[in-house]
């Protein structure tokens, strides 16, 4: 399992934001092979479980054949936007 780390705001973001980096997250792990799923309020968010406050997606990617270094390449790549940080 490859964790990558990402600031969280100090105040939680709008649904629509949240709702569109699970859809290009998703959308970018699926095209690349990687098995994902998301968790927390995001999840809840997502599947219409609630209006959680949120201020960050949290994936955790499945039976990771790739290397670390391969998903931090395609997450930078992407387009998306995806700021990598190293974990603590």
């Amino acid at each position: 399992m490859s964790r990558v780390r990402v600031p969280v705001p100090p105040t939680p973001i709008p649904s629509e934001t949240i709702l569109k980096a699970i859809r290009g997250t998703s959308k970018v792990l699926t095209k690349n092979d990687f098995k994902c799923c998301l968790l927390g309020s995001a999840a809840c968010l997502f599947y219409g479980l609630g209006k959680r406050a949120s201020n960050e997606v949290d994936v955790v990617v499945l039976k990771c054949t790739n290397d670390k270094a391969k998903l931090e390449q395609v997450l930078l790549n992407s387009g998306e936007g995806f700021p990598l940080f190293r974990p603590r």
